[in-house]
């Protein structure tokens, strides 16, 4: 059920551990939006993986971190990621990295 938020109405639907959050003018809009989103959980959330592999999600971030971050914190992330890929297989899939495998790293 959405609430109201400072001056938007909140409008949430949950599946398993995830949640999808949105915010809207009026409380009928929400309601309609969470109304659209339980329709589409019968089927699953859509998946939002758009890159197969770790180089490819690594490039993504870069060219998103050079136009929102300095220079110096680009590099700084250009260098983690180049050190990174030492130890982790660039080629990996996204879905396969896990929290033990960077806590190695």
């Amino acid at each position: 059920m959405p609430y109201k938020t400072g001056t938007r109405w909140k409008a949430q639907v949950r599946l398993n551990r995830e949640k999808k959050e949105k915010r809207f003018r009026t409380k009928k809009e929400a309601i309609e939006w969470e109304l659209e989103m339980r329709k589409k959980i019968e089927n699953g959330w859509p998946e939002k993986i758009d890159t197969a592999c770790l180089g490819d999600w690594a490039s993504v971030y870069l060219d998103f971190a050079k136009a929102k971050f300095s220079d110096k914190t680009y590099d700084e992330k250009k260098s983690m990621f180049r050190l990174f890929f030492k130890k982790i297989d660039p080629a990996l899939n996204v879905t396969e990295l896990t929290p033990s495998m960077v806590l190695k790293y």
